[in-house]
């Protein structure tokens, strides 16, 4: 029989299962049962010796059992009643039982037994032909001597099925084997080890079919017992509902906490919590806690609750599609919050406060407030949910009123015990897009700040107001809150404030300051998640690190320095990267203390352990972004500090090195070459930019060379949809305008030049003319008809006016940021032809000055640019050249001019006559060349210029020659001769010394061409030093071409000009300054020359009048900082 039926089982044979069921439906045979029930038995009992026979006589036990009752029936029909079935059953019920426990027998057997035993319940029970009262003693004999040899998962298995049998319904039956079911599973429960299995991937999987196994059982008694709505339907009784709450609730609540936080599958788990808190009323749930008689029991089930709560909430086991189902635990966790809540107040107040469960309750209440499955008309909650949630009551509402009635139960001296604790989950609930819950909540914050100001020995509520501005850093840029949750925190916190008068100055005050510090967050957060641009971000981020630099947040203010450093370093703003890393480099000290807690905590210390070693390396990465940048001034000064330091604590070992940096760091100031930044002022008109844009101009520092397209091009881009105002005029009408206007054009820094008598080397120089700068200077040309100029000469040098208007910054440039907003705009200058003449001499003067200079002290300069100036000068055929101010000294002019004029038509003849020994020195400097200038060319210019310097004698008296005896303006007579020899070639064949030129070329007659603007310092850089490879350059020394030939040519003097009483000085500049050449070439390091080759330039005669045209100088001193001093935001 037992083949038959495994024969049938097979896949192959299904089609026979029912024919074999029929079979044994129809079984007639009156004495099979007396046969099979012993040999059955004897099966059973022999398993140990017959396991593959046992075995499969257990997965026949069904049909077998089911056979055998046929058989009794058929018996009984036929009125052949025998008394040897009930003990036949009997005995082989037994040995199942010691079947079970015997630890002989293999465990796959045991099992496979265990298995199919439920099977036989329902035959057995057919027709009641077994008593139904020993059925139910056998499997509770059967469950509590099951072996250790059987698994777990085969128990539950088998108790489960149980609880699926009709059996297991009937109430008599339910009153013995309930109670041991839910002993069985809450037993197999509390000695699961389900934190240690989680790792074992083979043991995780039974586990989790024992956890699912184990649910089953506890769902399906409570669907079978009490699955109706109507308690008078139910087949449980009330009794039963709290025997399984008393025997199981807490184990399965302590079962859910785990396996949530052992990051098991809790879904079922969770379900099953939820489900009983849903049977559970007030009543009941008054009764299950009294049956915890010690205050420490009752704490210890209310703690257990509201972490399950709290974990439900934020660690949800449902899928967020499972919306009904979260929305049930949330109606669940609320109703059962409330029995909590009342007997927290009941047990744990008073006299018997106990702080750590009221924070515990306050936290969980929080989390169901801010879940993001209750956010009406939030992103993440579709518009049907959102119709749903609307139409039932607000759990959110409810909750606050909770949550705010158990804050005022508090007495002051346990509320100071939330303080500042709590703040951050209180403010949470505040950012909910909801006024009432707003409403609700905001209230509790004045009152926590009342409670530390009445408290505080000092009368303050400083914690308060720390924790306040901390938590709301880190909440507004999580996306929370926004204008209708900083107006109801004003008006609320206000009309508050004001109601004490304790509070109403300092209250008012905090309150005005957490505005502000609203409005930056919310401005930081919409650039950096609406269309993000980093420019307004690094704005937003400065904005922020003043703020909390001035009400003296340090530990925000170095987490901003950090944010402005990393967007600094992604958009390479080096330079900016530095100065910002300096700013933290200011709140620590020298001395070896300990680092701000936030510091480490946020990884910041660079594997430092003390400030002072922070402070070192904040110092040396600034420096070597400076170097890096060739911004070398600011990392001497920085470099200079490190050594005072080492020098003022005997770190001589480290000095060495440091000093070695020092000496190559003022070599390259010295000696080597850089392209200057240009500058910009930008406007912002139209209502379409942000409010702290609108109607706003700044100077922005460009990158090297960058000319005005680029520049304008890189702005439209970064601010897309902007139109481009090409007018310099004010444009602040249209900053409300519904669009965006930008206004850009170029500006020139104002530097101070009372150093430059104390410093000839313009590379030195340059530095101070291009950094630091905090002033600008903007001018505009303008055609002016019918005034007393045009009158006297209808041209257009009398027509042409120059408006100037310089602008000052809040910030010095370079700093922080790659602009500054203009604080202050000056008044227009107007200048006249007259000023504009002046103006114009000057800065002639000055370029042909610092050229000579240039082509004397470089040799890898190029004399080309100085020999164009010249002759534009001297040769002046289509400007006109002095000609054009010949107007200025006639009689007609003096008659109408005033007393300002004047002077400056005096200045004006100053200027002309110092001219010409200027040109002379020039022509000085241009000879020395002799080796790259054409004869013919030079010749012309000392021609021109002897012509040129007899009409400004003829004009304004005599002018005496300031060289000293020896040097000449004409080139050598035995090297005129060879030029002259191959003159052809020469005046055909540019030189190739003139390719390499400094800002221009030039035609074979030695006319300038046009000089090409480029916009990247990389090109400047490798067309110089890849086109002049074997070149070597000193700031004395001449070129080897020139040492060559020397001896072959004619003998010219070298002047030691330092013997001479007046060395050669600078006119003064006027308040319109030149910038250094942005085409300044890149020096290379030069081999030591001797010091007779040495070309050194004559004096100039000395000038004993300042002019000044515009402003007046101020003065100073020449000196790199001694310290990184850089300007506080």
């Amino acid at each position: 029989m037992v083949t038959l039926v495994q024969l049938v089982n097979e896949e192959r044979y299904k089609n026979f299962r029912p024919v074999l069921d029929k079979y044994v439906e129809n079984f007639h045979s009156t004495v099979a049962f007396l046969k099979l029930l012993p040999v059955l038995r004897e099966r059973i009992e022999n398993a140990e010796d017959t396991h593959e026979r046992s075995l499969n006589t257990m997965k026949s036990l069904g049909t077998l059992i089911k056979l055998i009752v046929r058989s009794k029936l058929c018996s009984d029909r036929l009125g052949m009643a025998s008394n040897n079935f009930q003990l036949l059953i009997n005995e082989l019920l037994e040995a199942f039982v010691v079947f079970m426990q015997n630890k002989r027998v293999r465990m796959t057997c045991q099992n496979m037994a265990l298995k199919h035993i439920p099977a036989i319940i329902p035959h057995l029970t057919y027709y009641d032909v077994y008593n139904s009262d020993d059925l139910t003693n056998f499997l509770i004999r059967l469950m509590d001597h099951l072996g250790e040899n059987i698994s777990s998962r085969c128990r539950l298995n088998f108790l489960k099925d149980v609880v699926q049998t009709e059996h297991f319904i009937q109430e008599e039956n339910r009153k013995k084997l309930l109670p041991k079911i839910i002993e069985k599973v809450v037993e197999e429960l509390e000695t699961s080890d389900f934190v240690h299995l989680q790792d074992v991937v083979c043991d995780q999987s039974k586990m989790e079919e024992c956890i699912s196994a184990s649910a089953d059982i506890m769902f399906y008694i409570i669907e079978r017992l009490f699955c109706c709505t109507n308690a008078a339907h139910e087949q449980g009784s009330e009794e039963e509902l709290y025997f399984i709450v008393w025997k199981s609730f807490r184990t399965i609540v302590q079962t859910t906490i785990i396996l949530i936080n052992a990051k098991y599958s809790a879904s079922v788990f969770c379900a099953l919590t939820i489900t009983i808190l849903s049977k559970l009323s007030a009543q009941m749930y008054k009764i299950y806690l009294e049956s915890h008689a010690t205050r420490i029991d009752k704490h210890d089930l209310l703690m257990e609750l509201v972490h399950l709560f709290r974990d439900l909430i934020n660690k949800s086991p449902f899928p967020s599609s499972w919306f009904q189902m979260i929305l049930l635990q949330n109606r669940m966790i609320l109703k059962t919050m409330k029995f909590i809540m009342s007997t927290i107040v009941e047990h744990f107040h008073d006299d018997q406060f106990n702080a750590e469960l009221w924070r515990e309750y306050m936290l969980t209440m929080v989390a169901l407030c801010t879940q993001k499955a209750l956010q009406l008309g939030s992103s993440t909650i579709s518009e049907r949910r959102s119709r749903l949630l609307s139409c039932q009551p607000d759990l959110r509402r409810i909750a606050v009123a909770d949550l705010r009635s158990m804050w005022f139960r508090l007495s002051m001296a346990q509320k100071i015990l939330f303080v500042p604790s709590m703040i951050g989950s209180y403010l949470r609930v505040a950012l909910v897009d909801d006024d009432v819950v707003r409403e609700t909540v905001i209230p509790i914050f004045f009152d926590m700040l009342q409670c530390e100001f009445h408290l505080s020995p000092l009368r303050n509520f400083s914690k308060f107001a720390n924790e306040t501005i901390i938590q709301l850093d880190c909440l507004v840029d999580e996306d929370c809150g926004g204008e209708k949750f900083k107006e109801q925190l004003h008006n609320i916190m206000m009309d508050m404030s004001r109601s004490d008068t304790d509070l109403v100055a300092e209250g008012c005050k905090f309150v005005a300051l957490v505005d502000t510090l609203l409005q930056h967050l919310f401005e930081y957060r919409e650039v950096r998640t609406n269309g993000y641009c980093i420019e307004n971000g690094m704005d937003r981020t400065v904005e922020l690190l003043k703020f909390y630099k001035l009400i003296g947040q340090a530990d925000l203010y170095v987490s901003y320095v950090y944010k402005l450093y990393d967007l600094h370093m992604l958009s390479n703003n080096k330079i900016e990267a530095a100065f910002t890393l300096l700013k933290h480099a200011e709140t620590l000290s020298w001395a070896e203390c300990e680092l701000p807690t936030a510091v480490l905590d946020a990884h910041l210390n660079r594997q430092c352990g003390t400030q002072r070693q922070l402070k070192e390396a904040l110092y040396n990465e600034a420096a070597n972004l400076f170097d890096e940048k060739e911004l070398w001034e600011e990392s001497i000064g920085i470099l200079k500090e490190l050594t005072f330091q080492y020098e003022k604590n005997y770190e001589y070992e480290k000095l060495p090195s440091l000093l070695q940096r020092l000496a190559e760091l003022y070599h390259k100031v010295s000696t080597q070459g850089r392209v200057a930044c240009t500058y910009f002022l930008v406007g912002f008109y139209g209502l379409n930019f942000p409010g702290y844009l609108n109607n706003r101009q700044f100077i922005y520092r460009g990158n090297e060379c960058e000319a005005i397209v680029s520049f304008r091009h890189r702005m439209l881009s970064t601010f897309p949809g902007a139109q481009l105002i090409n007018t310099m005029d004010e444009c602040s009408h249209l900053s409300k305008h519904d669009n965006k206007f930008l206004q850009i054009f170029p500006v020139k820094p104002l530097f101070e030049s009372c150093w430059e008598k104390k410093c000839s080397n313009r590379l030195i120089r340059w530095y101070f003319k291009n950094n630091r700068v905090q002033k600008f200077e903007f001018c505009k040309g303008e055609i002016r008809k019918g005034t007393k100029w045009t009158e006297l000469e209808d041209s257009e040098i009398m027509r042409s006016w120059v408006i100037r208007r310089s602008v000052s910054i809040e910030e010095q440039l370079p700093n922080i940021l790659r602009w500054s907003q203009i604080t202050a705009f000056s008044d227009l200058i107007e200048c006249s032809p007259l000023m504009e003449a002046v103006t114009t001499m000057q800065k002639n003067n000055e370029e042909m000055e610092e050229m000579a200079h240039v082509v004397l002290s470089t040799p890898l300069e190029s004399v080309v640019p100085l020999g164009g100036k010249i002759r534009g000068i001297v040769q002046a055929f289509v400007q006109g050249g002095i000609k054009n101010y010949k107007i200025f000294f006639s009689d007609r002019c003096a008659s109408v001019l005033t007393s300002e004029e004047h002077e400056l038509v005096r200045q004006l003849r100053t200027l002309i006559r110092n001219q010409v020994p200027i040109l002379e020195f020039c022509l000085y400097a241009h000879a020395s060349r002799d080796h790259q200038v054409n004869v013919q060319f030079h010749e012309s210019l000392v021609t021109s210029f002897y012509e040129y310097k007899a009409n400004i004698e003829k004009q304004f008296g005599k002018v005496a020659s300031q060289l000293p005896p020896g040097c000449s303006i004409h080139l050598s007579q035995q090297k005129g001769d060879e030029r002259r020899a191959s003159s052809f070639e020469t005046s055909s064949t540019p030189s190739v010394m003139s390719v390499f030129k400094r800002g221009g070329g030039a035609t074979k007659s030695g006319r300038t061409t046009p000089r090409k603007s480029s916009g990247l310092k990389s090109d400047l850089k490798s067309a110089f030093e890849n086109g002049i490879a074997k070149r070597i350059s000193s700031s004395s020394d001449r070129s080897f071409d020139y040492n060559s030939n020397e001896n072959n040519s004619a003998s010219r003097s070298t002047v030691d000009f330092s013997r001479f009483e007046h060395p050669l000085k600078s006119i003064s500049s006027s308040s319109l300054q030149m910038t250094e050449d942005d085409a300044t070439l890149k020096s290379v390091k030069v081999a030591e020359r001797p010091t007779d080759t040495q070309i050194v330039p004559p004096p100039l005669p000395p000038r004993h009048t300042k002019i000044s045209l515009l402003a007046p100088q101020h003065f100073g001193t020449l000196s790199f900082p001694l310290e990184a001093s850089h300007h506080n935001i």
